[in-house]
């Protein structure tokens, strides 16, 4: 991770104190804390590929609501544009055209 190299670093100091005092109390500390690292590493691994997953799901859901939002708009201004029954048969048979044409259409 971004502290790897860090943790590296300490990791090396901590075989040279193990070098310089044979003391397996001291190398069971280094060994634990070395394992602990590690652990945590692959679970944080594990949690960025969850957390980056969530977003790519996200993004997926947000495209399609715009989508039905932009669709659900036109639609909505297309029934306004036919929504005056005032004229004559002929004007209103010609509404109801676009709308049936406009239905199909989606």
């Amino acid at each position: 991770m971004s502290r790897k190299h860090v943790m590296d670093n300490l990791a090396d100091k901590a075989v040279n104190l193990t070098r310089s005092t044979p003391s397996a109390k001291v190398n069971r500390f280094v060994d634990d804390l070395q394992s602990k690292y590690n652990k945590l590493c692959s679970m944080s691994q594990q949690m960025l590929g969850k957390f980056e997953e969530a977003v790519k799901d996200h993004q997926q859901y947000q495209d399609v609501y715009q989508d039905c939002h932009d669709w659900l708009s036109s639609a909505r201004e297309k029934v306004e544009a036919c929504s005056d029954t005032s004229g004559d048969k002929l004007s209103l048979q010609n509404k109801l055209e676009r709308l049936k044409v406009s239905m199909e259409h989606d």
